[in-house]
């Protein structure tokens, strides 16, 4: 597992992927996205100088009036992020697992409800319905002008299981340049059709895609009621992690 965990912040942590509405930066050994979100994938510096990096990156953010989030996983260094992360006003999110499938490993299942992958601005609109509601979050018309530029692209697959022609799940999947893994993100059902397959479906269409891609791994940062029913599939547990968020002013 260690083996897998290097390869992932290799190959996923440092090289994030770029879109249309999401540019790299290098910020001094900070590495992140900004744009549509603004998100810290990875840093480089010693203990000594964590609290000028992440008062130097609150402070370049506050001043832009926009929110960062900086995920920060178990065995990051320097052991002090954490610390001056709160110390800054960031806020954590409830903490999650990095679980990762290997896909040599993994069995096909045949998909228990009707799935198909999102390749319109109709079928996105019900995509992005479905997380809305799932997640009890308004729907963001900065949301689906993002990802409509990226529909195309073959770096992101999204998903959706229908009821009765009606939408009731949606996830969505990564795959980065050159990278053995596909990120999967999402995974929400809405309420009344929970327990009843639909996230098992998101996954197991996932599992196929990326086998056929030729990907090693799926992996994926699950919360604690998805982890038991990834564990089932054959997901392991590699890293706890997690996500600060600092606010908008």
């Amino acid at each position: 597992m260690n083996r897998i965990l290097k390869l992932y912040d290799k190959q996923v942590r440092k090289k994030p992927i770029s879109t249309p509405d999401l540019s790299i930066v290098d910020d001094n050994g900070v590495l992140r996205v900004e744009g549509f979100f603004n998100f810290v994938w990875s840093w480089d510096f010693p203990e000594s100088e964590t609290e000028s990096v992440v008062t130097q990156q609150a402070e370049y953010f506050r001043q832009k009036g926009e929110e960062l989030m900086w995920r920060v996983f178990e065995h990051d260094t320097p052991s002090n992020v954490e610390h001056h992360l709160k110390l800054q006003g960031f806020e954590p999110c409830p903490q999650s697992t990095l679980m990762v499938l290997p896909l040599n490993t993994a069995t096909i299942k045949s998909a228990e409800h009707e799935i198909k992958k999102v390749n319109s601005e109709e079928d996105l609109k019900a995509f992005l319905n479905v997380a809305a509601q799932a997640f009890e979050c308004d729907s963001d018309e900065n949301e689906f002008n993002y990802f409509t530029k990226v529909l195309n692209d073959p770096q992101f697959a999204l998903y959706c299981t229908y009821e009765s022609g009606t939408s009731v799940a949606a996830g969505r999947m990564e795959i980065p340049n050159g990278s053995s893994f596909g990120l999967m993100f999402g995974g929400s059902v809405l309420k009344e059709y929970r327990g009843k397959g639909y996230y098992q479906t998101l996954i197991t269409e996932r599992i196929k895609d990326a086998k056929a891609l030729g990907l090693k791994y799926l992996s994926t940062e699950a919360r604690e009621t998805s982890r038991p029913i990834l564990e089932k599939l054959g997901f392991i547990s590699l890293v706890k992690e997690t996500t600060w968020i600092l606010p908008k002013v």
